[in-house]
């Protein structure tokens, strides 16, 4: 939906022949081109890859169909951890 309304305000510069038209049309092509290319790949291409990688014999499957909250070695500072560590800090350098 954001390439679609994107190139849609990309197209007028792309057919427009006024003044600094030359120009613009330069920097408007690659930029609808891009987009483009970028949503083909991301709803045609990463799935086909996604899909050979977890296909691929062998594989350990110790990742697959985990969701964040079963994984043990991710650990994201919270403000408390983050104040706990800086009391712990002064604590000990006071001494």
């Amino acid at each position: 939906m954001t390439m679609f309304t994107t190139v849609i305000g990309l197209l007028p510069i792309m057919w427009s022949s006024g003044t600094g038209a030359d120009v613009m049309k330069r920097i408007a092509a690659p930029m609808v081109g891009g987009i483009t290319t970028s949503v083909a790949m991301e709803l045609i291409l990463y799935p086909v890859i996604f899909y050979l990688w977890q296909s691929i014999p062998g594989l350990p499957d110790h990742d697959r169909g985990k969701t964040p909250s079963d994984c043990r070695s991710i650990v994201i500072p919270t403000r408390a951890m983050i104040t706990a560590r800086m009391d712990l800090s002064v604590r000990t350098s006071s001494r």
